[in-house]
This record gives structure tokens, C-alpha cells and sequence, in this order.
């Protein structure tokens, strides 16, 4: 298989899920670097048509600072037209909390446990049910 191929049995890498007229969730699973940086910048750019953009980093096993890079460059972006980019990284997600941590993300991206809980906080900024 080649190293962008999909496995039909799994969930792709980079899914974007469009959330009612003004929020996307970009699900990453797996490793993310300089080859699947493309791809992530393109459904940055895609969820980013949406004021509201959850990042969910579940799943995600590894991202270096280009994926960073491209998050928080979208993220100003959004801000820059009043929307926002939040984050989902779960606490058994050592590897991306770590990295994380090492990056001070969290002082300029809310991140939280569960996607839920970002649902939540879009919704209750959105003042409706996405």
C-alpha cells in the first residue's frame, strides 16, 4: 500500500465534517509531518469556510510543526475574521499532549478533553444548537 492509499477498513487520516451553516470538525488520525501537511493545510482551508473550526487530535499518534504550523496559521486567520480554531486533544493522547505542552499551544488555541466538550463551547458561543 502506498503511504497515502486508504485502507477501507479504517477511517481516513484527515476527514473534515461539516457541523450545520457555521462549524467544521477536522478529525486527524495517525502521524502528521512535512508529507501529510499538504493535505492537512487543504482541510484546514476547507473547514475554514466555517467560522467555527474544532481540530480533533484523538486520534492523532504525532504531528510536527509543520501540522502546528498550518493550525495555528489558520487559527489566526479565523480570528482575524471572528471566528475561531479550538482543539480536542484527550489526556491519554501523551504523545500530542506532550507536544503540546512543548509548544505552549494551548495559550493561544483552546483545547479541550473531548470533542464534545468542543462542540459545547461552539455551541454555547453560537448561542444555538450546531
Amino acid at each position: 500500500m502506498q503511504p497515502h492509499e486508504q485502507d477501507a477498513t479504517r477511517p481516513p487520516p484527515i476527514e473534515v465534517d461539516i457541523q450545520g451553516a457555521s462549524a467544521a470538525i477536522v478529525a486527524l488520525r495517525g502521524e502528521h509531518d512535512l508529507s501529510t501537511q499538504p493535505e492537512v493545510a487543504h482541510a484546514l482551508t476547507r473547514a475554514s469556510h466555517y467560522p467555527e473550526v474544532l481540530v480533533d487530535l484523538s486520534e492523532c499518534t504525532f504531528m510536527d510543526s509543520s501540522v502546528i504550523a498550518a493550525l495555528v496559521g489558520t487559527s489566526r486567520a479565523l480570528e482575524s475574521n471572528a471566528g475561531r480554531l479550538e482543539l480536542v486533544i484527550p489526556a491519554e493522547a501523551h504523545t500530542v499532549q506532550r507536544i503540546a505542552q512543548l509548544t505552549n499551544i494551548a495559550s493561544f488555541i483552546p483545547v479541550h478533553e473531548t470533542r464534545a466538550q468542543g462542540m459545547a463551547a461552539i455551541e454555547s458561543r453560537l448561542g444555538d444548537t450546531v
